[in-house]
């Protein structure tokens, strides 16, 4: 989080959501198949003294937990967050009209993800996140050809990636993030049967990053005209970050830093703002041994950051790269960059930290008088900030500062203030400082796995998180019996917080 969570990686939102609902009961017919209550009877089993809330002889009719059942067929599975204990048993593979399977947030579950995964042939939602699975990504994978949501990031799996997965042509999100995979992507040019990560026409999130992946980043990836969030940071790529990238026209999100690329940073990827897309937001390719200078990228007007620190770049800065309308952090310390640093009278409108230091930077144009009130600019370790025998006009705070003086305390704009008198509530009820109520809460924890944000306290940031929260969970609970009934003005945050995770 640039300027608040420097070295953050990770927003986790701790959130306290109150509804005027005690029933989380999901919807249920009478009996179920024969052949599910098996295959549910075996998990009960593997994961023992961790489903003591399912009981009763009928799944549906009894209304275990996390089960949502439809023409006596079980179809939704969601036990996110239940400290279930042990393995996968062979047995899921026969809840054949499966739908949604999502055991996120379990992490004393272990072992191998069984193949039998693959005979869930009607599946089109798999979350298996944050637990402590290992061993291979199962090829059966390849059959759920339904599947639009796959996420197995945050586990210990190792291997390659299957080239199976490319039949999965419906996938809009694939997460192997912070696992232990090796090996180059599989793409279909490389196969015999022409498939791999690069044939799926409607991806939209590839999330790779925080592996052990080698080889290069494969052009074929330019392909995916859809994507919005490429992921490819801490691995162990080599060679050039594709032009092909170019044709990445929903592309928002680029991270391929604390890699091995050795190339130019493409100038094309100027190119995305003119191929339907409002442009790139963020861009990050540091930690790499990049040759070259910094690119021109003035066409991409909505580029909030550019990281591109410890890069190995070369050469003086882009002369209006100060001047960019979105940018709000550009980070280039540790690099050769040299010549003059010229300080436009006009900066970008929503500039706040320039981080320079550690460069070869000889010469400064400033305004007179500089004001550094809003803009953050840091030389520290340039040659014109140890020169004894000149530049006297150089504003001390640009060659004394070496990090951002300007952060602060992070308070989350939605965490509620109490305002109702002498209000106590009983136990395992929480105040609604809204309405003055005692209120039975949904807790919820959000992990917001987006790269970065620079201005955290950004009112309008907060009122689109809590609209589509409301919308997500107004999702989530429509089969619930009776239907829960709430406004957004029922919601409100106990407390929220930042963890950084390096």
């Amino acid at each position: 989080m640039e300027g608040v969570l420097s070295k953050g990686r990770c927003l986790i939102l701790a959130l306290a959501i109150v509804f005027f609902s005690s029933s989380w009961l999901l919807d249920g017919l009478e009996t179920v198949n024969l052949q599910d209550l098996r295959s549910l009877q075996s998990l009960k089993q593997a994961w023992g003294s961790s489903t003591v809330l399912w009981s009763g002889p009928d799944p549906c009719a009894d209304k275990w937990e996390g089960i949502l059942c439809e023409d006596n067929r079980v179809v939704s599975l969601y036990l996110v967050n239940k400290e279930l204990k042990g393995t996968i048993p062979p047995a899921i593979g026969d809840l054949t009209a499966l739908q949604n399977l999502d055991l996120s947030f379990n992490g004393n579950l272990q072992g191998t993800l069984p193949d039998e995964l693959g005979k869930l042939t009607s599946l089109e939602y798999l979350s298996i996140q944050s637990c402590n699975f290992s061993g291979s990504i199962p090829s059966t994978l390849g059959t759920l050809v339904n599947l639009t949501f796959l996420a197995l990031n945050n586990n210990n799996l190792d291997g390659t990636i299957p080239s199976s997965v490319g039949t999965l042509s419906k996938l809009k999100r694939f997460d192997v993030a912070y696992n232990k995979l090796t090996g180059p992507l599989p793409v279909s040019t490389n196969n015999p049967v022409k498939i791999g990560l690069d044939t799926w026409p409607a991806i939209e999130h590839y999330h790779w990053n925080d592996n052990l992946f080698t080889g290069n980043i494969p052009p074929e990836l330019g392909n995916a005209r859809n994507c919005v969030h490429m992921i490819l940071e801490f691995n162990r790529f080599t060679g050039q970050i594709p032009e092909s990238f170019e044709n990445l026209s929903s592309l928002k999100i680029l991270l391929v830093g604390n890699n091995q690329l050795t190339s130019p940073i493409p100038s094309t990827l100027n190119n995305i703002v003119t191929n339907g897309a409002k442009g790139l937001l963020q861009l990050r390719a540091a930690n790499n041994r990049l040759t070259g200078t910094v690119p021109v990228l003035s066409a991409l007007n909505q580029l909030q950051l550019m990281r591109f620190e410890n890069a190995n770049l070369t050469g003086p800065l882009p002369a209006d790269i100060l001047t960019y309308s979105a940018l709000q952090g550009l980070y280039l310390q540790n690099n050769e960059i040299d010549g003059t640093l010229t300080i436009p009278e006009i900066l970008g409108l929503n500039l706040r930290y320039v981080s320079l230091q550690n460069n070869n930077i000889t010469g400064l144009v400033q305004p007179d008088p500089y004001s550094a009130e809003s803009v953050l600019v840091m030389l520290q370790g340039n040659p014109l900030c140890t020169f004894t025998g000149g530049f006297v006009n150089i504003s001390p705070e640009l060659c004394n500062t070496t990090k951002p003086t300007m952060e602060r305390a992070w308070v989350s704009p939605m965490v509620s203030k109490n305002t109702c008198q002498n209000m106590i509530c009983g136990n395992r009820f929480y105040l609604n400082p809204l309405q003055c109520r005692c209120s039975k809460p949904l807790v919820v924890t959000l992990e917001v796995r987006s790269p970065s944000f620079t201005n955290i306290n950004d009112p309008p940031l907060w009122d689109s998180f809590k609209n589509q929260t409301v919308t997500s969970l107004k999702t989530l609970t429509q089969h619930e019996t009776p239907p829960l009934q709430f406004e957004s003005e029922q919601l409100w945050i106990r407390d929220a917080s930042l963890m950084a995770m390096c």
